[in-house]
């Protein structure tokens, strides 16, 4: 399947963060909801991809962050984020 461009809101980073844990990863657990949510998508083209490009933050007690499931976080002005399908290319919305 052809997989679309992400936009994700808070909502759904909260959703996919509770998948950053060993025992879903173990199971497979994460795989089968990017399966039924995000087609085509892969975990390591998300979630660690935002970490490795600063939108993402782990264990941060900056007064500034908003928790995530699993000691993640993301910046309060962050309303949503653009993953591109094509190129991997990430944008933040503030707002």
């Amino acid at each position: 399947m052809t997989k679309s461009d992400l936009i994700l809101d808070f909502e759904a980073l909260t959703k996919l963060a509770g998948y950053a844990h060993w025992i879903p990863i173990t199971h497979g657990l994460q795989k089968d909801f990017l399966q039924r949510n995000y087609p085509g998508w892969d975990w390591n083209q998300i979630i660690p991809a935002l970490i490795k490009n600063g939108v993402l933050a782990l264990n941060s007690r900056a007064p500034n962050q908003r928790a995530l499931p699993q000691g993640l976080s993301i910046s309060e002005s962050v309303s949503s984020l653009w993953i591109s399908a094509l190129t991997g290319e990430i944008k933040t919305m503030r707002g």
